[in-house]
């Protein structure tokens, strides 16, 4: 009877056990830890050789991190200085990112390794940015060199630039050592376009940024750089800042870069500059449109294209034939496209002082039927029909209208395009002709004086020229549309009336701008008056 009783006591015993570990799984749940918002760090134990470690011998290196690591480009985000001619070799264990050396490392030598975002948590994703220091030798040099990259240009900070110390001692020569042989030390700008290089050897070295696209830590031709014209700049005992000004180099040969053909007629050559000795025929009739810019030519065929049509093109006293890859050709025999599209140099729907109105069709156009435009007041009263011209193959321009339009209505298939195609519906458009109190006027003081010529063109919020002239110490700006505007000068150097950039083989430096920095509200039918004082 009695075991009867101990074996019920025990069976209760596990009953009540059970009901009391369920009760709390349900009171207490699991739930995850916090969110990991912090980056791996490196863990000295673990780690060989420890940062800032001296007198080290071997080919590999072990560094131990926080938490489980992955890899990111290491190839572009790993920088070790001075350079290896051999890239190593990048393995990650678990915690562990381990880099083998292909060559001996040089004696008595201090080594840095920057990660940019390299190393990145397994979870979250999270990197930073650090460096890794060790010596070969009995010591760490200390020598550091800080600097500042701007674009010559536009005045603004560059990111993502190299930077490269390169060796004195080199048989290259000066204008080719960025082009053939690799630099030292490297690093790169940041947002801001600043850099630092750390643990330098003290000595003379050239100094390069370098827009390295390709990521060969070379110079190749149509990547920006900017240099120090003095020379070499020497590493000291003391702490350097230096700025410098990148630039794009205007090649000495003038290259046609590409040549495009859009459905269903216009054809494009781009080119590595400016061109004036091009000419291009075909079996079709071409007729070129004004595009502003001597870069990049435009041309139209009066008809259809044919198929695997060619070009014949005559550029730097040499005869090439293209057959251009045709971009946007309707699918199926015989489909064209169906409509012709427009757009017009109204502001909001409001005309400018002293402009007429262009309504620019996506096509040349080939002809317009003569009561195809109707105008009507805000009262829908129709007014004596407005007189226009074809201009520039595909714009219409409207020079005669009556100011007491508010609608222009243009009839359906009134316009027909080079290629038989037209506007299917009717078209309206609303128009507002400003008056010429809508207009302000800048009145700029210069308290300055130059050496040089100098020009001062005033800017649009897009950096767009709206005026320029040649510098005095007082200047007026008339008939600027209401908003803000910057103004900057060029230190036209060479006196060619442009903006002249640098050249490395010259060891010339491409021509000074200056900005200024405050932007400057105009409104309308006021007169602003703004005085600049320029601090060198």
């Amino acid at each position: 009877m009695r075991s009867k009783q101990l074996k019920w006591s025990a069976k209760l015993l596990v009953l009540s056990l059970a009901i009391w570990l369920t009760s709390c799984a349900q009171i207490n749940p699991l739930q995850g830890g916090e969110k990991d918002k912090y980056a791996p760090r490196i863990d000295s134990v673990g780690t060989y050789p420890i940062n800032g470690q001296t007198n080290f011998r071997g080919n590999r290196i072990e560094l131990k991190f926080s938490e489980y690591i992955a890899l990111n480009k290491p190839s572009d985000n790993i920088l070790i200085t001075p350079q290896l001619a051999t890239k190593p070799t990048y393995t990650v264990k678990n915690k562990k990112l381990i880099i083998d050396f292909a060559d001996t490392l040089t004696s008595n030598t201090t080594y840095t390794i920057s990660f940019n975002h390299a190393i990145t948590d397994i979870t979250e994703k999270n990197d930073s940015i650090f460096q890794y220091v060790f010596s070969t030798g009995d010591y760490i040099d200390s020598l550091t060199l800080n600097g500042s990259v701007r674009d010559a240009f536009t005045n603004k900070p560059v990111e993502g630039y190299l930077i490269g110390l390169f060796s004195k001692n080199t048989s290259t020569p000066i204008d080719s050592i960025p082009f053939l042989d690799m630099p030292v030390y490297i690093t790169q700008t940041n947002s801001g376009g600043n850099f630092n290089l750390n643990y330098l050897k003290g000595g003379d070295y050239l100094i390069y940024a370098i827009k390295d696209d390709n990521k060969n830590l070379h110079l190749d031709p149509n990547e920006d750089l900017a240099f120090m014209p003095e020379g070499f700049v020497g590493i000291n005992d003391s702490t350097q800042n230096i700025s410098l000004l990148a630039f794009e180099e205007r090649s000495a040969v003038v290259k046609m870069i590409r040549s495009k053909f859009e459905y269903p007629g216009k054809v494009t050559f781009i080119f590595n500059q400016s061109v004036n000795d091009f000419s291009v025929r075909s079996s079709v009739e071409l007729i070129q449109e004004r595009t502003g810019r001597q870069d990049s030519l435009v041309f139209w065929l009066r008809e259809n294209p044919t198929p695997k049509m060619e070009f014949i093109t005559v550029f730097n006293q040499r005869v090439d034939t293209i057959r251009p890859f045709y971009k946007g050709t309707p699918s199926g025999s015989g489909k064209s496209i169906s409509a012709v599209s427009f757009i017009t140099n109204l502001e909001a729907k409001k005309l400018l002082p002293k402009d007429s109105l262009r309504i620019r069709y996506s096509e040349p156009i080939g002809t317009i039927a003569l009561n195809g435009f109707h105008c009507f007041t805000k009262d829908s009263v129709e007014l004596e029909k407005a007189s226009y011209t074809i201009e520039n193959c595909r714009t219409i321009l409207c020079d005669q209208i009556d100011q007491s339009t508010a609608l222009i209505k243009i009839d359906s298939g009134a316009v027909q395009s080079f290629y038989g195609t037209s506007n299917p519906a009717n078209e309206w458009i609303s128009i507002e002709f400003l008056k010429q109190d809508y207009y302000g006027t800048l009145m700029l003081n210069i308290d300055s004086t130059f050496n040089t010529p100098v020009l001062v063109q005033l800017l649009n919020t897009k950096n767009e020229v709206i005026a320029q002239q040649n510098f005095n110490n007082q200047l007026t700006f008339e008939d600027l549309p209401p908003g803000n505007y910057k103004v900057r000068l060029i230190l036209d150097e060479n006196g060619d009336g442009e903006w002249t950039t640098g050249s490395l083989m010259e060891r010339r430096m491409p021509e000074r701008m200056i900005y200024n920095a405050a932007l400057i509200d105009i409104k309308s039918n006021w007169e602003k008056e703004v005085d600049w004082l320029l601090k060198e």
